[in-house]
């Protein structure tokens, strides 16, 4: 988030009104009932920076987070800057992601895990002649403190820090609000990284989820093209069969037709006849292609007595030529919404494994008859409504 920039919100009173006016009890009261009054995590952050400024007297303050490593962000192990009073522009870019590497109160304050006090940047020796003594000259910035915010388990969730433009030591009752403002800081911070945690949780869960989803819906998929595959596989037999039987007719047909001494009504009977087969074997060859075909379920409306006498001829292919296929049905209105491949492939199955029920030899009846409900079965409760019944029944 980008760093909230705020002016301070709890004033002090003059000099001589300071012991009644803002006695620390009474500053920490009205410090506390801001805090609790805010909803915005955004103000709730600034109303803390606001309250360490008016605690120090200082003129700079920051809020800054300790990114875990491994953070999203890419800034895993530095600190970044949540909200902030005073700061000039041209300081913000310094401060909005500060490295361990760095010279500043809220590094040392990183290195040693306590509070850090730098009374004088100009009478620090370690930082002498680097770009961040620069930085804090450009921002005004003399002297500084950090207060670490840590969990009450001990885990250094961010910083606060105040900075003066004069070199400035803060005395024992400023660190002594400093820590009261700090522990209300650092559950606020823990409380707000538990929640963010939890949302990250929650969202990559979400996406397990659909991925797993999509991965069950792929193998479920596979399946049914699996099992039109094996009902393809029965279809082979009787197909090539019925295909030889075809490409018997037009060969020899053929041939008559190469008769010299033919008449000509012959000639239009074979060339019919030559005709007639050929689109026999493409609608066979169509109903194959059609069934055959991988798709995703798109129900569709059809009337179910005219989808089941349309493939019955492919249905007999199936069963073979010593099993009677006969279809039956109450009504010519029975239309059903469903997919019509994989209703087609359920009849497939159905009547191959009739088939086998009776060794390959007897009578199979298919019935389609409107139903007013559905029967509760394999633990689905049962449904009324206006259903279509389709029922495959072997005699041996």
């Amino acid at each position: 988030m980008a760093p909230i920039q705020v002016a301070p919100l709890f004033s002090l009173a003059a000099p001589d009104d300071v012991e009644e006016e803002t006695s620390d009890v009474a500053l920490l009261h009205r410090i506390s009932v801001e805090l609790i009054g805010e909803q915005d995590l955004g103000e709730l952050y600034s109303k803390i920076v606001a309250a360490a400024v008016t605690i120090t007297q200082s003129q700079f303050g920051t809020m800054q987070r300790l990114c875990p490593p491994g953070d999203p962000s890419g800034h895993g192990g530095e600190l970044q800057l949540l909200a902030h009073c005073n700061l000039p522009p041209e300081a913000l870019e310094f401060w909005r992601w500060v490295s361990p590497a760095a010279h500043s109160s809220c590094t040392m304050a990183l290195r040693f895990g306590q509070r850090a006090v730098i009374p004088d940047y100009e009478q620090w020796d370690e930082i002498s002649g680097t770009s961040d003594l620069e930085a804090f000259r450009q921002a005004g910035i003399r002297s500084a403190q950090t207060t670490p915010l840590l969990s009450r388990s001990g885990k250094l969730l961010g910083m606060i820090s105040t900075h003066w433009a004069v070199p400035h030591e803060p005395s024992a009752r400023d660190l002594r609000l400093l820590d009261i403002l700090a522990r209300q800081a650092a559950d606020l911070l823990d409380r707000t990284i538990a929640e963010e945690e939890l949302r990250r949780l929650n969202e990559s869960l979400e996406v397990r989820i659909e991925v797993r989803s999509r991965e069950l819906l792929a193998a479920e998929n596979q399946v049914r093209q699996m099992q039109k595959m094996e009902a393809i596989g029965q279809l082979t037999g009787g197909v090539a069969h019925d295909f030889n039987n075809l490409l018997t007719i037009i060969r020899s047909s053929a041939e008559l037709l190469g008769r010299r001494e033919l008449p000509r009504d012959r000639q239009q009977k074979y060339i019919d006849a030559i005709s007639e087969t050929a689109d026999r074997a493409a609608k066979l060859t169509g109903q194959l292609l059609a069934f055959a075909r991988r798709q995703a379920l798109r129900p569709e409306i059809f009337n179910a007595v005219a989808r089941v006498e349309a493939v019955a001829d492919m249905l007999r292919t199936v069963v073979g030529a010593r099993v009677d296929l006969i279809v039956t049905s109450e009504g010519e209105g029975c239309c059903v919404e469903v997919d019509a491949s994989q209703f087609e492939t359920a009849l497939v199955n159905l009547a191959v494994n009739a088939r086998d029920a009776m060794n390959g030899e007897g009578r199979i009846e298919i019935a389609i008859v409107p139903a007013d409900g559905v029967p509760a079965r394999r633990g689905h409760a049962a449904a009324k409504g206006d259903y279509v019944k389709v029922s495959v029944v072997d005699f041996h």
